[in-house]
């Protein structure tokens, strides 16, 4: 049921549930929650988890003030259940789902007690968490796993947040039930692997459920201090293993997760508890503090506008999940801990597009947002952060045009499995890793990765253009954006995630990338994951945004043998082919177009998978192949508007492709694309060594834009016009006529010299340079020894 639905409801059905003092205006501000804690006299003395008993008042201060927002879908929920949702007398014959659902309901009606101090509620919250501990089992078939974390979470929190409500007899039966269970809990954290514990994640360091169960054995472990002798030895554990936790997490350092963002929500959400208390108690700090502060800037450049979808929907990921374990108790924890604005503005973004739930999916997550929230935290917008970012360990970009409502945003993910600290720290066996994995039961689980390297995803003005065909357990190749051989996918190592050598040399690349004013590039390496196709040397995709209208995807495969090699790409809504162009349609409008440049020959065609796809084949079985695709977003009754794309001309060192816009201002790009390296060459009217090469006219003829990459010499011969030349070759360059600027990034201090008399401003990597110039060129590091002409070739200019 949604907030706003229930507030109505909440005044009418039971107002007893709502007390007199809270509708009592109280002049005093709220304080932060990240407060220093208490010590209590006795490490026994509850409550202690989160807060104390002399701060409940403020708490309640603050349900009616700052934290009202928040507060409301709480107590919405426990209006709506309460009296209805008790768990049954015995334990149930379900699985874990079910037990994890009757615990997480607990954390509302346990919370709510403590906060409102009314009877019904308070006995309410009593005999469901007095029904619970009388279960003899706390997971399905006795499973020491995710059933029985969630069971100890919820039920120390409720013991601790209610003890002064239990007499000793109710005490002494809750106490022996969560001793009980943590104490399985640790034989499963510490102990061997039992078949029947199904306790395979004591040493999977890099998935959830480890970090779950072991945070929920620690909060058990500060729960029950003072009154079993145990209970710091189930803390010291806790803190074994999410020391562990810790460092590779720190390791990943980007903020991204390789299961995907739902998994990565879940695996937080529950974990961050443990870590909060656990400082507040033992002033033991266990939080990767860079990885949570690099986690903002994950969630803000995968924020989609208009919808609550990211952007990367990598790994087990499912939309109709939408906001599981809600990010924002994740990012509000950041906010109030690292003092991050933008951790904050992050949070506003998800409630104002998600709204607000009084369901069991929800409230039970709202609990811990209302105890890490700190309203002093003012909101701090993107504005000033660049409109690219790199995801190192996830080997992964996002472009973004801009951070408005009609904004494009682009990502590409180049990384194989677990990300790149994880396997490599895994193959090579350190810390925390312990081979022969065969003895220890350490392993990469990769249980829910995906075989998706290379594939691609577009958003735009609100509505998804190429997304993939997400799903729960869809690992195929062919659900997502890349490359198919042979009708197969990327390598998969199986489940033998304890060998080391399944993982080497399986992992993507991200090669290079280039972001200036004009155009963005970005070059990938995915060869090695697709060794289980005998006889592959390059599966290489390059990706030039030219901004802020079109896409090029270049791929070169290359091999011993033939074989047939498919491009793949999925939409939205549906899919029609015209010629050599492909229709993908959107909602709302929109619509992506993508032409086909190469293959020479191809065949295509079409199907739905879970969403509407595309597949554009080789004709034939052939050793070599490029695919050089065309993108452009646009309106569906711009169709007939699209651009005029074709391949000029054609030589055994490069190609070169002409795009006339249609739509908007006209413009002719021609577009040079290096196929090997063979010096400098003619193609067409053009001599260069370039890699990759964009020269714009304006519809009346006149230089208007300039790319240039990875070369020394660019030269019109149809107009005897020397454009660039260049001591270094790993230069990228683009020239903004129209803005008389030219931005330079990459190394090296050769002399460049550029063709523009009008040119009156350089940047190199961001930051001004000097220049000189030189009639009609301009002069970059003049003193510098000047670029030879090459032999053979007239310099005229015009």
């Amino acid at each position: 049921m949604k907030f706003s639905q229930l507030t109505i409801l909440l005044f009418r059905t039971v107002p007893a549930l709502v007390p007199a003092y809270f509708f009592i205006s109280f002049n005093s501000a709220a304080a932060s929650p990240f407060e220093p804690y208490e010590t209590n006299e006795s490490t026994a003395l509850h409550p202690k988890l989160f807060f104390q008993a002399n701060k409940v008042e403020e708490l309640r201060r603050k349900a009616q003030s700052t934290h009202s927002e928040i507060w409301q879908p709480i107590i919405d929920y426990v209006t709506w259940r309460f009296g209805d949702s008790a768990p049954p007398a015995g334990a149930p014959d379900e699985g874990q789902s079910a037990y994890r659902n009757y615990a997480n309901r607990l954390l509302p009606f346990a919370f709510c007690a403590a906060m409102t101090g009314l009877d019904s509620l308070k006995n309410f919250a009593k005999s469901y968490l007095l029904r619970l501990a009388s279960w003899q089992q706390w997971g399905n078939n006795g499973y020491r796993d995710l059933a029985l974390a969630h069971m100890l979470l919820a039920n120390s929190l409720a013991y601790d947040w209610l003890y002064n409500e239990l007499n000793e007899s109710e005490r002494q039966l809750v106490r022996s039930s969560l001793t009980a269970r943590a104490e399985q809990m640790y034989e499963a954290s510490a102990g061997a692997r039992q078949k029947d514990w199904g306790n395979w994640w004591r040493k999977s360091y890099v998935q959830n459920h480890h970090w779950i169960n072991n945070s929920a054995l620690g909060l058990a472990g500060l729960t029950l201090l003072g009154e079993d002798s145990r209970a710091q030895k189930w803390i010291d554990q806790a803190v074994d293993q999410m020391k562990r936790v810790q460092f590779l997490l720190d390791g990943v350092g980007d903020g991204s997760w390789h299961e995907g963002m739902h998994y990565q929500s879940y695996g937080l959400t529950l974990s961050l508890p443990f870590l909060r208390c656990l400082k507040d108690i033992q002033q033991i700090d266990l939080l990767p503090a860079t990885y949570l502060q690099n986690y903002v800037d994950w969630r803000i450049y995968n924020d989609l506008p208009g919808s609550t979808s990211p952007l990367f929907s990598h790994g087990d990921y499912e939309r109709d999940w939408g906001n599981a374990y809600p990010p924002q108790n994740i990012l509000r924890f950041i906010a109030a801990e690292f003092k991050d604005g933008s951790a904050e503005w992050m949070t506003q973004q998800i409630i104002a597009k998600d709204g607000r739930y009084a369901n069991q999916w929800r409230a039970p997550w709202y609990v811990f947002e209302f105890l890490y929230y700190d309203p002093q935290i003012a909101a701090m917008p993107p504005n000033d952060k660049k409109l690219e970012r790199e995801f190192p360990d996830f080997s992964g970009i996002i472009w973004r045009t801009g951070w408005h409502e009609e904004a494009m945003v682009f990502g590409l993910k180049c990384g194989g499995y677990a990300g790149r600290f994880a396997i490599q720290s895994f193959i090579s066996g350190t810390w925390p890793w312990q081979q022969p994995y065969s003895e220890s039961g350490g392993q990469l689980n990769i249980g829910h990765d995906h075989d998706d390297t290379n594939t691609f995803y577009l958003f735009n003005r609100g509505n998804w253009l190429a997304g993939e065909s997400e799903s729960n357990g869809g690992y195929a190749t062919s659900l997502h954006n890349s490359i198919l051989i042979d009708g197969q996918g990327q390598y998969r190592p199986g489940s033998n995630w304890k060998e080391p050598a399944a993982f080497v040399e399986s992992a993507g690349m991200l090669q290079k990338h280039f972001t200036s004013v004009n155009f963005n590039f970005v070059a990938t390496d995915a060869t090695a994951r697709y060794k289980n196709t005998a006889g592959i040397t390059g599966v290489n995709r390059e990706v030039l945004f030219v901004k802020p209208g079109y896409f090029l995807i270049f791929d070169r495969l290359t091999a011993e043998t033939n074989h047939q090699y498919t491009w793949i790409t999925h939409f939205e809504k549906n899919v029609s082919v015209e010629d050599n162009w492909i229709r993908g349609g959107g909602e709302n409008g929109q619509a992506l177009a993508v032409g086909v440049l190469r293959p020479r020959d191809f065949s295509i065609t079409t199907g739905d998978d879970g969403k509407p796809f595309v597949r554009i084949s080789s004709a034939q079985p052939i050793r070599n192949e490029s695919f050089v695709t065309f993108l452009q977003p646009l309106g569906e009754n711009n169709w007939l508007s699209r651009p005029a794309i074709s391949l000029m001309a054609e030589t055994e060192n490069a190609r070169l492709f002409k795009v006339i816009n249609n739509l908007g201002p006209s413009f002719v790009d021609e577009v040079i694309m290096e196929k090997r390296n063979a010096g400098i060459k003619p193609v067409a009217h053009y001599q260069t060594d370039t890699h990759l090469a964009i020269v714009r006219r304006d519809g009346s003829g006149n230089l208007s834009k300039l790319l240039f990459y990875n070369g020394s010499y660019l030269k019109d011969d149809s107009r005897q016009l020397e454009l660039i030349a260049s001591e270094r070759n790993s230069v990228f360059i683009d020239v903004d006529y129209a803005q008389k600027t030219v931005y330079i990034h990459g190394a090296g201090n050769g002399q460049i010299r550029i063709y523009g008399a009008d040119l009156n401003a350089v940047y190199a990597n961001d930051s001004p340079i000097p220049f000189r110039k030189a009639g009609p060129f301009l002069i970059i590091n003049a003193d510098k020894v000047a670029p030879a002409v090459p032999t053979g070739v007239q310099i005229e200019v015009q």
